[in-house]
This record gives structure tokens, C-alpha cells and sequence, in this order.
């Protein structure tokens, strides 16, 4: 039997075709079902009304919810002056529900120590997302005025994208 060698070509094109197949193994970090790390991960128990993540602002003039229940349902409504009202209900990503909480954490969102006494107006946030969980009462003018509290105001609201109805 006579052996035959590969031709430099065809040794290129194996070479080549492993390289696509190891390639397309790769974790795609914009995968809309989230990171590996987020899909093995143990959810907390979820508040008392079935949410992973609320953000909540009872104002005179606003009245916001931003609430994300434990199928990974967002719903957002808000009543401006009890005159407007505007009510958004969908579905976030698993990779937006991660980004959020890297963001959250990163921005130490749950190391904030509540203070609500003697607060008129005030916001409120829960979280009960993986290796995050917290609920934070500021007053309003603490969401507002601080850097810290206003970015995680911020991190939320960028599920839905949209703007703050108060000052």
C-alpha cells in the first residue's frame, strides 16, 4: 500500500476549518439569553408580590413603577399630575436583566443605606437578582441630587428607556 501525503493546501483548509469550529465555540457575550455565569445562576426568592426588581417613586406631582416579576416580565407605569399616564409592559433580555445588575453592583446600588424618615416624597428599590439582593428607601431628593443613587436610578430606567418625569 502506498501512503499519500497532504498537500500543503488541504493542510490549510483543515487547519483553517478547526479554527472556524473553535471559533464559533466561543461565548457570545451579546447572546440575548445572557452569559453562561447568568444562566447557571440561583435566583434569590423574589419580594413578597413575585418581583426580582422594583423601582418605585411616590411623588405629588409623579407616580412611577418600574416592576420586573420572576417570569422576566417588565412593567412600567407612570402617572404625571393624575392627569397623563403612560404604562409599558415587555420583555427584557436576560442579557439586559444581567447588564442592569453588573451595573447595579458596580455602582454599589445595594450598599446605599436607606433613609426615609421624615421624607414626604420618596423612591424606593428591590432588588432580588443573582449574588444581588436589596431594598433602598431614599427620599426623592436623594435620587435626584445624589450621584450615586441618581446612576442607579439611571441603570434601572435603562430597561425601558424612559426619562425621569420629575426634575
Amino acid at each position: 500500500m502506498v501512503g499519500r501525503t497532504a498537500s500543503p493546501g488541504s493542510l490549510v483548509t483543515v487547519a483553517l476549518c478547526a479554527l472556524l469550529a473553535i471559533g464559533g465555540c466561543k461565548e457570545d457575550p451579546d447572546a440575548p439569553e445572557g452569559s453562561a455565569e447568568w444562566q447557571a445562576a440561583t435566583w434569590p426568592e423574589p419580594t413578597e408580590d413575585g418581583l426580582v426588581l422594583l423601582f418605585e417613586v411616590d411623588s405629588a406631582h409623579v407616580a412611577e413603577r418600574l416592576a420586573v416579576d420572576a417570569s422576566r416580565s417588565l412593567d412600567y407605569l407612570a402617572r404625571i399630575s393624575d392627569r397623563h399616564e403612560i404604562h409599558i409592559r415587555l420583555e427584557p433580555a436576560p442579557k439586559d436583566l444581567e447588564r442592569v445588575r453588573d451595573m447595579l453592583r458596580q455602582g454599589g446600588c445595594c450598599a446605599l443605606t436607606s433613609n426615609s424618615e421624615d421624607a414626604t416624597e420618596s423612591a424606593t428599590l428591590r432588588v432580588r437578582l443573582p449574588d444581588l439582593s436589596c431594598d433602598v428607601t431614599l427620599p426623592l431628593h436623594e435620587w435626584d441630587d445624589l450621584p450615586g443613587p441618581s446612576s442607579c436610578e439611571a441603570h434601572v430606567r435603562s430597561l425601558h428607556g424612559r426619562p425621569r418625569f420629575r426634575n
